[in-house]
Formats: C-alpha cells, sequence, structure tokens
C-alpha cells in the first residue's frame, strides 16, 4: 500500500483497514513465534502498512 493511495479512501475505510492490519500484525507474531512462518518479512511489512494509515490519519 502506497500513501498516495491513503488519500483516494474514505475515513472509514481506513480505519476498518487498521483493525484488520492490527489483528493480522497480532496473528503474525504469533505465527512468527512458533515458527510457523517461512516469509519473516510479512510482519514488517503490515507493520508498515500500519503506520502509514496512522500517519495519514494523524496528518487529516
Amino acid at each position: 500500500m502506497k500513501y498516495s493511495d491513503l488519500s483516494k479512501k474514505p475515513i472509514e475505510d481506513l480505519h476498518k483497514e487498521l483493525v484488520s492490519l492490527q489483528e493480522k500484525r497480532e496473528n503474525l507474531r504469533m505465527k512468527v513465534k512458533l515458527g510457523q512462518v517461512k516469509n519473516t518479512n510479512q510482519l514488517s511489512i503490515v507493520r508498515k502498512d500500519i503506520a502509514r494509515i496512522l500517519t495519514f490519519l494523524r496528518a487529516n
């Protein structure tokens, strides 16, 4: 997800996506600790997407 894509979405959708990404982050954390995820880079991608959304929401 790019920062420029966030301005095209309604604020309500961004809040819903933020909640789903936070849930996904928690699930990935547990799976990484248990060794069930081969691509551990997914966790950092989700964290960066959360940060992008939060930055956009705080700026507006």
